[in-house]
């Protein structure tokens, strides 16, 4: 099994924010430490020259130099967790995990004459490389800096490898990039490159002004270096994270105690492809499983032995021919990597290639009793007895008691588990609203400067933010997280029922144009548990039909799903005092018809053809909005629909059906 340890973090960037030392998201923020980094941002930019911006210095050039240093003191500053540095076309000294203090040193692609990536350099030894030229696809070009105004540091996917953090310009206006950093087993070997993962999530919560500091302190929840008050707060913040720019239905989650101690691990599991572990250990969160694939080449997953810190998995090569069963175990550094493996040869390996031939497999039989050979992967020089010794030594102890290394729960059920207490909402009603947060006291009003509009004030301070909105009625919630950041939600309803979702962003010094969410909507129902609350739209599949999905706030304050379908419900569920339905509308058919169906409506499988007499009541129950709408016969069987491009496949129309629901 070949190994690699890989974050699956964040992407190419365009980020907003002033730059703030203390890396803080929130309202302490100071209004000082602001100016005073403006400062420092608006000297870099008036250097022409990026040779001049040294960010450290030797005690004889500090001697020749202390005015220049004072001059561009904000260009390089650090904290615990995260360095940031104004980039130098020739090197950049900073501290990054696990090398210590190395220079990066700029290189220019040769054909695209441009900024592509750094070397890691310490001693006169190149030590890695930092790949950041953002790759689109197998048909487009990168996309590569024109300039770089600065570079920062931080372990941002709390793996203990230093990520790097990349500001400036390209042909495709200005960019931040992260480059995360990857180890591979057995080699003992680093090297850097990019990830990128559906960056418009993060270039949608920032604007166009960006910059190092704010980049870290979001992606860390402004715990830059992985400290967190409880192992509560820490996962849920990675869990929301992690699947941050994703369809959060996509990913689940679980609570498992892999180590001996008393707090728990937290599994994130992306089913059917990878699996990651995070562990939390002297008040730190660390990553103890990177992103272990699975699902595919005969590998089915990953199993564990309940507090004895050892996973195990089985692999399959040449449809079974070869059978490899691998052990991996948490060192005292809390990550968790392979130790021995066996390989078990299911049949004669007669030429000694360690391949199966086609002769060599049609002589198998029942009565051979295979080979196994066993190796080490800890760096000693063991025999193969001793290996076995060490596999038992391994498992005894365990009772054999073993789990899957898998996700459950979605992440509303993960929050559940960890969130005491829960979310706070506050629902805010009338014309004026006071409220603090953070210590910072807002102001909310609401006036009607004209026949059919509103106008919405949100003030804090000298801050402000002030819209004037055609609309009927709106539905203003205050919604406070368990760690600790808050949101505004503003929902607009006008006289034709169009529904549009303000979220405003309460963690910052300033306040910041709302985020607009309008891909399902409130209504005129409330939000009273931000952890699970309900959102509508209409579906034009058959009729004009309301379904709904369960939403949670994410990780950067915006409505996300955990449903991997809609869900119909009753065309009464949108008007007002009528609570979300349980069901969807029923129709009628009027003919016979040949369906897919299943006595389990939740499964994805064993579903057989069934025919479903004239006369037959439908119940609406699901789509995936794509391929199919399911329904449910009265007396529970479901039914299946094919579906493209949203209109119903095969032989069916809706004029082969009565009571067809329509709205609006």
């Amino acid at each position: 099994m070949k190994r690699k340890i890989v974050v699956a973090c964040i992407l190419a960037l365009t980020l907003t924010g002033c730059v703030n030392t203390d890396l803080s998201m929130n309202a302490d923020s100071t209004e000082e430490a602001s100016k005073e980094n403006a400062a420092g941002e608006e000297n870099s930019k008036s250097s022409g020259d990026p040779s001049d911006k040294k960010t450290e210095q030797t005690d004889e050039e500090e001697d020749e130099t202390s005015e220049e240093t004072e001059d561009e003191a904000e260009e390089s500053y650090s904290g615990d967790g995260y360095q940031v540095v104004a980039f130098d076309e020739n090197s950049m000294k900073v501290t990054m995990e696990p090398f210590g203090e190395v220079e990066l040193i700029p290189l220019i692609d040769k054909d695209a004459g441009k900024w592509s990536s750094f070397k890691i350099m310490q001693d006169d030894t190149e030590l890695a490389q930092v790949y950041y030229s953002r790759h689109h696809s197998l048909k487009e070009d990168d996309t590569y800096y024109d300039e770089i105004s600065e570079v920062g540091i931080c372990d941002i996917n709390f793996d203990g490898i230093s990520d790097v953090v990349v500001v400036g310009d390209t042909q495709e206006g200005e960019m931040i990039q992260i480059c995360t950093g990857e180890y591979e087993d057995y080699s003992d070997s680093y090297n850097y490159y990019s990830t990128f993962s559906k960056p418009e999530a993060i270039e949608d919560y920032f604007g166009s002004d960006f910059s190092a500091a704010a980049t870290i302190a979001f992606l860390t929840d402004g715990h830059p270096d992985g400290q967190f008050d409880s192992y509560q707060e820490a996962y849920e913040m990675i869990a929301s994270r992690y699947c941050l720019g994703h369809d959060y239905a996509d990913y689940e989650y679980k609570l498992i105690y892999f180590d001996d101690d008393d707090v728990p691990e937290l599994v994130i599991d992306y089913p059917g492809y990878s699996v990651s572990m995070y562990t939390f250990a002297d008040g730190k969160l660390i990553l103890s499983i990177d992103d272990w694939g699975y699902g595919a080449g005969g590998n089915g997953g990953y199993d564990y032995y309940p507090k004895a810190g050892l996973a195990e998995n089985y692999n399959t090569d040449y449809a079974g021919a070869i059978l490899y069963t691998y052990y991996m175990t948490m060192d005292e550094n809390y990550k968790v990597s392979l130790a021995y493996s066996e390989k078990y040869y299911n049949y004669e390996d007669k030429d000694g290639d360690g391949v199966p031939s086609d002769d060599e497999l049609d002589d198998w039989s029942e009565d051979y009793e295979g080979k196994t050979e066993y190796e080490c992967y800890t760096g000693e020089d063991l025999t193969q007895d001793e290996i076995v010794d060490r596999i038992s030594d391994l498992v005894k102890g365990t009772g054999d008691e073993i789990d899957s290394l898998s996700g459950d729960e979605n992440l509303i059920e993960l929050n559940n588990e960890l969130t005491a207490p829960s979310w706070k909402v506050s629902k805010l009603e009338g014309e004026e609203n006071s409220f603090t947060v953070g210590g910072e006291e807002f102001e909310l009003s609401v006036n009607v400067p004209e026949e059919y509009y509103k106008e919405f004030t949100l003030s804090n301070g000298d801050s402000q933010y002030q819209e004037k909105i055609l609309c009927n009625t709106e539905n203003m919630f205050l919604i406070e997280k368990a760690n600790g950041k808050s949101y505004l939600y503003i929902n607009i309803l006008d006289e034709g029922n169009s529904d549009t979702l303000y979220v405003f962003d309460l963690n910052n010094t300033k306040i910041s144009e709302p985020r607009i969410y309008e891909d399902y909507s409130l209504f005129y129902n409330d939000i009273t548990d931000a952890n699970s609350f309900v959102l509508l739209k209409t579906e034009d599949i058959f009729g004009r039909s309301v379904v709904k999905k369960t939403f949670t706030v994410g990780f950067d304050g915006m409505p996300v799903s955990v449903d991997k379908f809609e869900y119909y419900v009753g065309i009464d569920s949108i008007n007002p005092g009528k609570p979300v339905g349980e069901t969807g509308e029923t129709i009628v058919t009027k003919k016979e018809m040949t369906l897919d169906s299943s006595d389990n409506i939740d499964s994805e499988y064993y579903w057989t053809e069934k025919t479903i007499p004239a006369g037959s009541n439908l119940t609406l129950y699901k789509t995936d909005g794509e391929t199919y709408v399911d329904l449910i016969t009265d007396d529970g069987v479901g039914v299946r629909f094919k579906i493209e491009d949203g209109v119903i496949c095969d032989e069916y129309t809706e004029d082969d059906f009565e009571d067809v629901p329509v709205f609006g």
